[in-house]
C-alpha cells in the first residue's frame, strides 16, 4: 500500500516530506557537508539519523553539486574485513547504478573500475547495463582496493560518503586503521559517519592513540521540538477529526524518551483506534498498552536469545526511564549480581543494541515500547 505525507511512518527510512522538524539543524549539517567537512552525527537508535542523511542531506547535496556521486554504506554488525569490503563494494555498485543508469555512461566508468572488484553486465530484465561488485577472497579483493577506488572516483566526481553505524568497525581488528589511512586522503570529500553508541564515540575520536583521533566534527542530533510535532500530528489526524495539544504531545514525547520512531508508532495507533475527539494523556497510555499487547509475541522473540540474568537486567531497568549507571548501588542490589557481573551484562546489552546511552540522562532500554512490555510483564 502506498504511503502519503499524511501517514505516520515508523520502522522505515523517511523521505524529506515525511520528516518532522529539525530544520535549523538540517541547515547546519547541510552547510558542513557543502564545505567538505568530516562529520560524526550522533544520536540514539530510532532517532532519524539515517533518514536525515541518506535522504534529506543526500538529496540536497545532489541538487546543489556538480557531478555528484553520493555513496551510502551501512556497517551495522560487520564482523570481519571481508564483510566490510563486501558492504562497501555493494554500496559503490548501487550508487553507480542509481546515478549512472545510461549504458554509455556506465561504459565510460569502466576505465575507473576495471582494476577493482567490479563487473559491468547487461540486466536480463531491463536490458540496461548494471555494475556489480564481485566478492571473494583473493588479493585483488582486499579492503584497500575499494577504499583506493573512492580516491580515484573523487578526482572525477564530487563524492559524499555516508557510513551508517560506523562504530561497529571498532569490533573488527585493524578496520579503523585501514579506513583512516585511505579516508584521510579524501581531503575535500564530505564524509558523514552515523553513530549510535555514545561510549565508543569518545573511544574512537577523543583518545589520542585512536586512528580517528580528531578526524571529524561531532554533531549531536537533538530531539524534535514539541512545537514541530504539534502541526505534524494534527495534519495527520485531520482525516479522522482528531486533535492533540502541545501539553499532551509533550507527555507523549517524554513517555517515548523523545524517540521519533516510537512517537510515530503511537501516533499511527491513535489514528486507527480513535476519531472525533481531542486526544488526552489517558488516550495515549491506553494506546501504548494496546500496542504492547498486540506486539507481545514480537517482543518475546526479541528477548528470547538473552540469558535469564540479561532479561532480569532489562526488567529492572524498565522500572525507570533512565538508569544513571550500571554500577549504581541500588541497581546492583536489585539485580543481586556482583558489580563486575552487572557491568559485563550491561556492556553486552549496549553492544547488541538493547540499551542506549544518552548524554546527561544515562542509560535506557533502546525501544521505549519494549520497556512498557517489560514493565507490564513482571
Amino acid at each position: 500500500m502506498s504511503t502519503t505525507e499524511n501517514d505516520f511512518l515508523y520502522n522505515t527510512v523517511l523521505q524529506s516530506r515525511q520528516y518532522c522538524g529539525r530544520n535549523s539543524k538540517i541547515a547546519e549539517l547541510e552547510k558542513l557537508v557543502m564545505e567538505g567537512k568530516k562529520i560524526v552525527v550522533y544520536a540514539p537508535r530510532r532517532y532519524g539519523k539515517t533518514s536525515l542523511c541518506q535522504n534529506i542531506i543526500k538529496e540536497r547535496f545532489v541538487k546543489n553539486t556538480k557531478s555528484p556521486l553520493p555513496i551510502y554504506c551501512d556497517f551495522m554488525d560487520v564482523n570481519s574485513l571481508e564483510d566490510i569490503n563486501d558492504r562497501l563494494g555493494d554500496a559503490i555498485a548501487l550508487s553507480f547504478n542509481h546515478f549512472f543508469p545510461v549504458k554509455s555512461t556506465l561504459k565510460s566508468l569502466f576505465s575507473l573500475i576495471k582494476n577493482a572488484s567490479f563487473s559491468i553486465n547487461s540486466n536480463a530484465l531491463t536490458g540496461e547495463m548494471d555494475v556489480q561488485f564481485v566478492p571473494g577472497s583473493s588479493d585483488k579483493l582486499k579492503l584497500e582496493k575499494n577504499l583506493s577506488l573512492l580516491l580515484t572516483l573523487s578526482k572525477k566526481y564530487n563524492l559524499l560518503l555516508i557510513f551508517d553505524e560506523f562504530q561497529d568497525l571498532y569490533y573488527v581488528n585493524t578496520a579503523l586503521a585501514k579506513m583512516r589511512s585511505q579516508l584521510q586522503q579524501l581531503q575535500k570529500t564530505p564524509i558523514i559517519m552515523l553513530w549510535s553508541k555514545k561510549k565508543l564515540l569518545s573511544e574512537i575520536f577523543a583518545h589520542n592513540n585512536s586512528p580517528f583521533f580528531n578526524f571529524a566534527t561531532e554533531y549531536t542530533l537533538p530531539p524534535v521540538d514539541i512545537a514541530d510535532w504539534v502541526p505534524y500530528f494534527n495534519k495527520r489526524f485531520k482525516s479522522v477529526n482528531l486533535t492533540i495539544d502541545k501539553e499532551t504531545l509533550k507527555e507523549l514525547s517524554l513517555l517515548c524518551c523523545h524517540v521519533p520512531n516510537s512517537i510515530c508508532e503511537i501516533g499511527a495507533a491513535l489514528k486507527v483506534r480513535l476519531k472525533n475527539k481531542a486526544i488526552t494523556v489517558a488516550d495515549v497510555l491506553e494506546t501504548i498498552l494496546e500496542i504492547v499487547n498486540q506486539r507481545q509475541q514480537s517482543y518475546r522473540f526479541q528477548l528470547s536469545p538473552l540469558s535469564s540474568n540479561e532479561k532480569k537486567f532489562l526488567r529492572i531497568m524498565s522500572e525507570k526511564a533512565f538508569v544513571s549507571s550500571f554500577l549504581n548501588k541500588d541497581f546492583i542490589a536489585s539485580l543481586r549480581l556482583s558489580a563486575s557481573g552487572t557491568k559485563k551484562i550491561g556492556e553486552r546489552l549496549l553492544k547488541i543494541g538493547m540499551i542506549d546511552e544518552e548524554e546527561g540522562l544515562g542509560l535506557r532500554i533502546s525501544n521505549p515500547l519494549l520497556r512498557y512490555f517489560l514493565m507490564t510483564r513482571h
